[in-house]
């Protein structure tokens, strides 16, 4: 099952968040992806380019906070890091594949238009991230996962959320196991 992980390039998954999710978050449910095992899930709209704004709709603030939460998922019967809080999509597939899920690091990123954010990850690669745009209650974010002075291992993707709501990048190789990216839209 390893060999699988190592071979997906990116794994998305959007969850309603346990922290409260917008009632207009169930819109979303319309969006689905499939995980690499064939498990559907709930995504937030991922769009390859810009939308157009919306006539009518009043301009937000510029600026959105994410929250990044590092975890690293392996085999070694460890359980849930109580730190990590309520993520029950950690024992579906395919998650389910690992029984162990440590938190490495939390950090919070206030996002702002045209001026990204880059968080290091613990195996050497860097975590990119841009708001792109803000706009009926929802942000659009940029994120891209690469290697400095090397090639992008999850190019560009761009993601429509809503506050309280969070989304899952999975698949790099570490240590033994994987990296779990969790970004959670703060406000």
């Amino acid at each position: 099952m390893l060999g699988f992980w190592s071979a997906a390039a990116a794994l998305l998954l959007a969850m309603a968040s346990p922290r409260g999710a917008d009632p207009d978050a169930s819109q979303l449910g319309a969006n689905r992806l499939s995980s690499p095992a064939g498990v559907p899930s709930a995504a937030p709209s991922v769009s390859p380019s810009p939308a157009a704004p919306k006539k009518g709709v009043a301009p937000q603030a510029e600026s959105a906070t994410v929250e990044l939460s590092i975890i690293w998922a392996t085999r070694g019967g460890k359980g849930l890091d109580p730190r990590l809080g309520n993520l029950p999509e950690l024992a579906k597939p395919p998650f389910s594949a690992y029984d162990s899920y440590e938190l490495l690091s939390r950090e919070e990123f206030t996002l702002a238009r045209r001026q990204p954010k880059f968080a290091p990850l613990p195996n050497g690669r860097v975590m990119e991230l841009e708001l792109l745009e803000r706009a009926a209650g929802q942000v659009r974010i940029a994120a891209r996962v690469n290697h400095p002075n090397g090639k992008d291992y999850l190019p560009l993707l761009e993601v429509r959320a809503h506050k309280g709501q969070h989304f899952i990048v999975a698949g790099q190789a570490h240590r033994g196991g994987i990296l779990v990216l969790v970004l959670t839209v703060s406000s």
